[in-house]
């Protein structure tokens, strides 16, 4: 047995990179800085430094004459400022300063795409066939015809072809089985570390999952169930699958739910179809759709989320009550501001399409959000999408260009694509958004506000989709030549330094487009925040504010390195105790 004083050095020389390790992988949302975005100080909320250190910026806080506290005034001169700013405080301010988290926080996570058995050998096979085939049909046939077993194995040289098969094929095949199951058992809980991290950490109150699920749109329903039951036992364990209850999507005038209030929305996973989960437009059929909505929730719906005004003092209790979503544009005003998510299944809005009903649904869902939207002047309401394939862009913007491929047989069928057509990312913004580029349109054709979240491309994009309503936009100093009355698309933060997304002329909306959360895409996480911003009393209404971040981890075998690590200094501890112990008895027998 090795010496314990050997093992207790290779335990101290690794414990201190592995504990570092570990810790990071463990609480890298709060090395990253991986936080929400949180709505900025409003005007009328007191500076109080020291009650939320995210808050104080290093400022000391000030008594009622101007007089810097702290250093000089004591803990009693501190102790009145607390005691004197906490009164001023109204029950709305004391929430800001816990932390001023914005109400609405969704953590979009893109493409997990679980893997699965389809590339290991069937179960059904023996384990080593070489040794089945030499004994099936050489020794036992041997025996049945009566021959001698030299004579037909040649001097034992089918014995040998059959050993070296099982050196040279059976033997590796069963080490990379097993290297695949666990490849696939340590994928699966390194997507689950990135949600439970991000989850514990940052504190959503919405969760989705845009698109691919799983990895392939060709498995049969057995595999796809299994893989069903690995996304919601080992990535998702905590998370439950949206009851067509809930998600109701059917033109109801039903109010929605009250932001903070139903706190099952923080385990609800928002699912959205991907082309590896029911296939692209020219194979997505009515099975396809149906195991999906059985696994993981309806393809088309969509939901109101409101959030509750607080009524002030001088407030009067009628107009201060709720209000439906479906209220007319005389009675906006006094209605509580309401986010609508909206869950749709783009993977047919192109064509040539497999199955034209299931297209013909889509397209009806569409025309139900239009026919129960809010006037579109209405700055009450957020419209957040939710989908998988994002709108068109022109090559250059992304990393993924503009593509479609399509069958060459079954009447040209659409077959893959990268991002939705012009016509169908127009009849998107124009529909669901009602943006355009006609200054007679309904608030001057700037449309609704809102933001676009999709995955498909694995490596991410944050754009800026805007309606050119001149020859020649100016970029930074740099002119890009686009025609006049076109949908163009540009980086999100050229079109920030380009001031478009504050423009009073040029309808716009931003889509993020998630990077993967896979491992060899560093197990991103997206990070949404919205909040509702009061506009001046009696001179304007409020508005919503959105913005996004994003919280990258690391790559795959950086997870494994570490849990491995951790394992060989958990074995070094347990061989250095058995180490000591055994010498330790030796000893004390030696002695009597």
């Amino acid at each position: 047995m090795p010496n314990s004083g050997l093992l207790l050095t290779l335990v101290r020389f690794l414990l201190t990179p592995a504990l570092i390790s570990t810790l990071w992988i463990y609480f890298y949302p709060f090395l990253h800085g991986c936080e929400f975005p949180e709505p900025p100080p409003q005007r009328s909320e007191p500076e109080v430094c020291y009650l939320n250190p995210q808050a104080s910026h290093g400022k000391a806080p000030q008594d009622p004459n101007g007089a810097t506290t702290g250093s000089r005034g004591g803990l009693l001169g501190l102790g009145k400022q607390v005691v004197h700013t906490w009164k001023e405080i109204s029950e709305d301010g004391r929430n800001k300063l816990a932390g001023r988290k914005a109400p609405f926080r969704l953590l979009a996570l893109g493409d997990p795409q679980l893997e699965g058995d389809t590339s290991l050998p069937n179960s059904d096979e023996p384990t080593f066939p070489s040794l089945k085939q030499l004994f099936e049909k050489h020794i036992f046939k041997n025996k049945e015809d009566g021959r001698p077993l030299e004579k037909e194995l040649v001097g034992c040289m089918r014995i040998l072809e059959s050993f070296r098969d099982l050196v040279v094929q059976d033997v590796p095949r069963l080490f990379g089985s097993w290297r695949k199951r666990l490849d696939l058992w340590g994928n699966d809980y390194y997507l689950a570390h990135v949600y439970r991290s991000m989850k514990w950490w940052a504190g959503p109150t919405h969760v989705t999952v845009l698109g691919d699920l799983v990895g392939s749109q060709w498995i049969d329903d057995n595999e796809f169930e299994w893989r069903a039951w690995r996304f919601w036992n080992r990535v998702f364990s905590d998370g439950q699958k949206i009851e067509d209850l809930t998600a109701l999507g059917d033109g109801s005038d039903e109010p929605g739910d009250d932001l903070g209030v139903e706190k099952a929305w923080e385990n609800r996973i928002i699912n959205i179809a991907g082309n590896h989960d029911i296939g692209y437009a020219g194979e997505v059929d009515g099975s396809a759709i149906d195991r999906f909505e059985k696994q993981f929730g309806r393809v088309n719906w969509d939901r109101w989320v409101r959030l509750p005004r607080i009524p002030s003092s001088d407030s009067n209790p009628q107009t201060s009550a709720p209000l439906s979503p479906f209220d007319s544009t005389a009675s906006r005003i006094n209605s509580d501001p309401v986010i609508r998510l909206v869950v749709l299944n783009d993977m047919n809005l192109d064509g040539p399409v497999y199955s034209h009903a299931h297209q013909s649904d889509t397209y009806s869902f569409i025309n139900s959000v239009i026919s129960t939207s809010r006037p579109v002047e209405d700055p009450s309401v957020l419209t957040v999408l939710l989908t998988h394939v994002p709108l068109h862009k022109q090559a250059g913007v992304c990393i993924d260009a503009p593509y479609f491929s399509y069958y060459e047989e079954n009447a040209g069928l659409l077959r893959e694509q990268n991002h939705l057509s012009e016509f169908a990312s127009r009849q998107v913004l124009q529909s669901i958004f009602g943006m355009s580029g006609d200054r007679g349109a309904p608030r001057a054709g700037m449309g609704r506000m809102g933001i676009i979240l999709d995955g498909h491309d694995h490596e991410g994009c944050d754009v800026w989709h805007y309606f050119n309503r001149s020859e020649t936009t100016d970029i930074s100093g740099e002119s890009a030549e686009t025609k006049t009355g076109d949908w163009a698309a540009l980086p999100y933060p050229i079109a920030r330094r380009a001031k478009l997304p504050v423009s009073s002329d040029i309808p716009g909306i931003r889509e993020v487009t998630v990077r993967s959360m896979m491992g060899s895409y560093g197990g991103n996480a997206g990070l949404l925040s919205a909040w509702y911003e009061e506009g001046a009393k009696g001179r304007e209404a409020g508005e919503w504010k959105v913005e996004y971040a994003a919280c990258p981890f690391v790559v795959q075998h950086v997870w494994w390195a570490v849990h491995v690590v951790d394992l060989i200094l958990l074995g070094l501890v347990l061989a250095a105790v058995v180490s000591y112990c055994s010498q330790w008895g030796s000893r004390r027998h030696s002695r009597g």
